[in-house]
């Protein structure tokens, strides 16, 4: 199946900002426009982020990032600017159970997040550059 412009395949997942905030029960239509779009979905679990440290793990296994990542702020930063490098790669990260990892570590996702959203915006801005969109799903009050 061809690839297609999100906002074409399903406009309440589309458009800025790079960051988005759904509903868990979002997840398969946002999966499922996601892959009809041509974007490469990775998953990180929320309920393994916890702090830094465990932020950095977790983001390491969703991004898939080389084995010798620093696990610091900087070495996150740099890899994310490695990770959307490629022309006209399309990335979705797809943060599950993101309630959890803001329960317990809120400073963690929010410094990610900032640096997630300033590599979209970054890359945004030069033609053919590689697309990058977050989509924190959760549950609870304000996730609906």
């Amino acid at each position: 199946m061809p690839s297609q412009e999100l906002w074409e395949a399903a406009p309440r997942f589309a458009g800025w900002p790079s960051v988005k905030v759904l509903p868990a029960a979002d997840e398969g239509a946002l999966r499922e426009a996601l892959a009809q779009a041509g974007f490469e979905v990775r998953t990180l679990e929320g309920r393994d982020v916890t702090g830094d440290a465990a932020l950095f793990e977790a983001m390491a296994r969703a991004l898939d990032l080389p084995d010798d990542f620093g696990a610091n702020w900087d070495a996150f930063a740099d890899s994310l600017f490695d990770l959307t490098d490629a022309p006209g790669r399309r990335l979705a990260l797809v943060w599950r159970e993101a309630h959890l990892s803001l329960a317990a570590g809120v400073r963690s996702v929010v410094n990610a997040l900032l640096l997630l959203h300033e590599q979209a915006s970054h890359v945004e801005a030069e033609p053919d550059a590689t697309q990058l969109f977050v989509y924190l799903l959760g549950e609870g009050p304000g996730w609906a």
